[in-house]
């Protein structure tokens, strides 16, 4: 059972750039019409070894989320929903931040911090394995 502890703690008021970038991510999702065939691959992994990354269409994923088609997001790549979800917690975070000067963190420790980043390292394997062996579109 994770006993994590939300911490709340004053910051001075940081810089806007994190939060106008992921507020360019988000607002591009909801604005840019989302499409299956890739224009162009700015992939270098897949530019380089010929191969799909874990990450590989993750863009045209964002783009399907943002038009509430959350299964071609999925087909396209099986983590771009949870991906999209940390964007929108970050966004949260860094909005909070700019307007209250109040940081916001969970804690977790060390045991908690360990599964966290197995569960991870799962999910980015999983990806890159649906894209090189499964995935149509990247």
């Amino acid at each position: 059972m994770l006993k994590s502890r939300l911490q709340i703690r004053e910051v001075s008021p940081g810089s806007l750039t994190p939060l106008l970038a992921l507020s360019g991510i988000l607002a591009a999702s909801f604005v840019i019409p989302p499409f299956h065939r890739e224009a162009f691959s700015v992939c270098i992994i897949k530019t380089l070894l010929g191969i799909p990354c874990p990450g590989c269409g993750m863009t045209r994923a964002f783009l399907y989320i943002g038009h509430l088609d959350f299964r071609s997001a999925w087909e396209l790549n099986i983590s771009s929903l949870p991906a999209y979800g940390i964007v929108v917690l970050l966004w949260l975070q860094s909005m909070i931040r700019a307007i209250a000067g109040h940081d916001i963190r969970i804690q977790f420790t060390p045991r908690e911090r360990a599964w966290v980043m197995m569960l991870g390292a799962v999910a980015v394997a999983s990806s890159w394995t649906y894209n090189i062996v499964q995935n149509p579109w990247v």
